[in-house]
């Protein structure tokens, strides 16, 4: 959002000196109301941000069939969001993760699948899965962006749309390990542990915007290397760690009203639940701050989770016989939060923690929703009024108020750095030339006004290190009768 606080008063029979071509002069004194109230002028200097990293964290688990294959059917609704900005599609790397890091030290099969040391190792999955391995629209093999998405206006890496290319590398399947490792899998995919991963070189860019998604259906269950929480010889109420089982994720991972949930009682809507952060889990705040550190300003990450709510938390009690020894145990159980025809989800504790650090650029959405839809509609539109908004606190004077729309005094130009400079150009009003152009416009995810000025370019992207400088007449208090009426 631009900050939209006045830098320049305008005094009765005030002149503003163009410092561009094809600006429009303003003068405020024409229209000034009875009484000669000093009319106020704010100036915007916002980046029009075309680079933008999307990252897609997929739980490939064993419950998580029919949820991805909800996703990928409403790729189509969340890319419809950044095709319809009015600059066009951004300048787009979108990569796909698993949430599959292993499970530490310890492998095999009775390790909740986890039968890989180090899992899918946080590198972008990009092989052609969906429809049994037949769809085409994969990124092309032998290039150094193979592992990820990349768009550049008319250039891309990839046959087809960007949908049908996510919906061809984010088909994961389920054989993933079940102690997932949304988080973590993320910050090692971004180098959270000093080292990049090959593959992924040249996908994260610093002057991009960076949104991360992540569908699960289970909490975050990132760990360091080195623990010992998903060790296998442990499997008896009375071990250390207790069976082997994700309730341990809950247990060493969640406290609720300062207290881990139990492990021998059942306990009906625990309160206060939140991650651990002294726990033997990877503490939520140190990913968030480290997403956060990735961009010069921390505002430039926007997250959203499609997972279960972190309420209600409660806890059972099952009866179960140890496939290896033959001991039968009553053992935990979180009882899931939501259900739905895909499936059933846990509480997202540390996952609901996570999105809500990122304040108004966090988004959590429910993954026991039938239809996906509606939910990658709002974090498409997220995602989008972060590169689009032009925001106006103060009404724009309309200067011919007899006509639809408003008539807005407004001066704008942009500048290019390029390697020889800096390029500076007008860009006239809509009301007077075709794109580009500007235009006031309704937005009600503005505060204040509702209002933005956008620049429409048509099909044509606004090129890298884009300002946009904009000063319009405004009106200084809701009764000045040279606006609308809001």
């Amino acid at each position: 959002m631009i900050n939209a606080s006045p830098r320049l008063v305008w005094l009765v029979g005030a002149t503003l000196v163009s410092a561009a071509c094809g600006r429009t002069q303003l003068d405020p004194a024409e229209s000034l109301p009875a009484g000669g109230t000093i009319s106020k002028v704010p100036t915007f200097d916002e980046s029009v941000n075309s680079d933008l990293d999307i990252i897609f964290l997929i739980d490939n688990s064993g419950s998580m069939r029919e949820e991805q294959d909800n996703l990928s059917r409403n790729f189509p609704v969340f890319m419809s969001a950044l095709e319809s900005l009015p600059e066009g599609l951004p300048n787009l790397h979108i990569g796909v993760l698993s949430s599959d890091l292993g499970a530490g030290r310890f492998v095999g099969a009775t390790v909740e699948g986890c039968s890989r040391n180090g899992g899918d190792g946080g590198i972008f999955q990009a092989i052609p899965r969906a429809r049994g391995g037949t769809c085409t629209s994969a990124p092309k093999p032998g290039t150094a962006t193979s592992s990820f998405l990349t768009v550049n206006g008319s250039k891309q890496n990839f046959d087809g749309s960007v949908s049908d290319a996510l919906s061809c590398i984010a088909a994961l399947g389920t054989r993933g390990c079940g102690f997932e490792h949304q988080l973590g899998a993320i910050w090692r995919a971004l180098g959270g542990d000093g080292k990049v991963p090959a593959q992924n070189v040249g996908f994260l860019r610093d002057d991009a915007l960076l949104a991360i998604v992540i569908l699960t259906d289970e909490d975050d269950c990132s760990t360091p290397d080195d623990t010992d929480l998903f060790d296998p010889s442990q499997d008896l109420i009375s071990d250390p760690l207790g069976p082997l089982d994700s309730f341990r994720c809950n247990e060493f991972g969640h406290l609720c009203n300062g207290a881990p949930p139990p492990r021998t009682m059942a306990a009906a809507n625990l309160m206060n639940c939140e991650s651990n952060e002294n726990g033997k889990l990877t503490p939520v705040a140190q990913f968030v701050r480290f997403f956060k550190s990735l961009k010069a300003n921390p505002d430039d990450v926007i997250v959203a989770a499609i997972t279960g709510p972190a309420t209600p938390y409660s806890v059972e009690l099952r009866s179960m016989r140890n496939r290896d020894t033959g001991v039968v145990q009553s053992e935990p159980r979180v009882i899931p939060s939501c259900m739905s025809a895909n499936g059933t989800a846990a509480p997202a504790v540390r996952l609901q923690q996570f999105v809500q650090s990122f304040g108004d650029n966090g988004t959590l959405e429910s993954i026991c929703e039938g239809d996906f839809r509606p939910a990658m509609a709002r974090i498409g539109d997220k995602i989008a009024s972060r590169i689009r908004h032009q925001c106006l606190q103060s009404p724009p004077v309309d200067r011919d108020r007899a006509r639809p729309g408003i008539q807005a005094n407004c001066e704008v130009f942009e500048e290019i750095s390029t390697s020889d400079g800096v390029i500076r150009s007008g860009i006239r009003s809509c009301d007077d030339t075709s794109p580009p152009c500007w235009r006031v416009q309704a937005d009600s995810t503005c505060p204040g006004t509702g209002q933005e000025v956008i620049v429409d370019r048509g099909a044509t992207p606004a090129a890298p290190h884009t300002r946009i400088n904009v000063l319009c007449e405004t009106c200084e208090t809701p009764e000045d009768t040279r606006c609308h009426a809001n």
